[in-house]
């Protein structure tokens, strides 16, 4: 089946397109699982637009991550080992910092991570909402090489002014 008809399938017909997948009649090893991506790009987004899309979302997974692990870690070294990996599981990113903010941040020591998390995390909601017009940093355009470079270099520099009192918060 060349992909034209592949196409035609899928298209007029997606159980019966699965059905032959899974019975592995028809290969999708050559199938570009992008299509989604640049079927956006090719309709309502410049590849600037999904680069800044792209760069708030792995800075997001980024800050929420560490997030995560820092509460985890800092929990389990307290003793609240029980219950505290499947909480973070049900938490949003939003939940996550205010924790992080009430819980660890006594006396502001970590105040340049949380400041950026929450930036973070409004620039994801913009993501998450369709707002590409508002993925702006700093007044800088984050489709932009520049707007996307000063994001970097604050988010390096959030995690460097706290990194010693989330080490400290840790306990390492």
């Amino acid at each position: 089946m060349n992909k034209e008809e592949f196409s035609k399938l899928i298209l007029s017909d997606p159980s019966e397109a699965w059905k032959k997948i899974r019975s592995g009649e028809i290969d999708i090893s050559h199938v570009d699982f992008n299509v989604v991506k640049k079927r956006v790009e090719n309709k309502f987004l410049t590849k600037e637009q999904i680069e800044a899309v792209e760069s708030v979302y792995w800075a997001s997974y980024l800050v929420e991550k560490e997030i995560s692990d820092i509460i985890s870690s800092t929990e389990k070294t307290l003793g609240n080992t029980d219950i505290v990996d499947a909480m973070l599981g049900r938490l949003a990113f939003g939940d996550k910092i205010s924790l992080m903010d009430e819980r660890y941040n006594k006396g502001g020591q970590i105040k340049p991570f949380i400041s950026f998390a929450w930036r973070v995390n409004q620039l994801r909601n913009n993501v998450a909402h369709g707002r590409f017009g508002d993925l702006k940093y700093e007044g800088l355009d984050l489709s932009n090489r520049k707007g996307q470079f000063k994001f970097l270099i604050d988010l390096i520099g959030a995690f460097s002014k706290s990194v010693k009192n989330i080490r400290m918060t840790r306990g390492t």
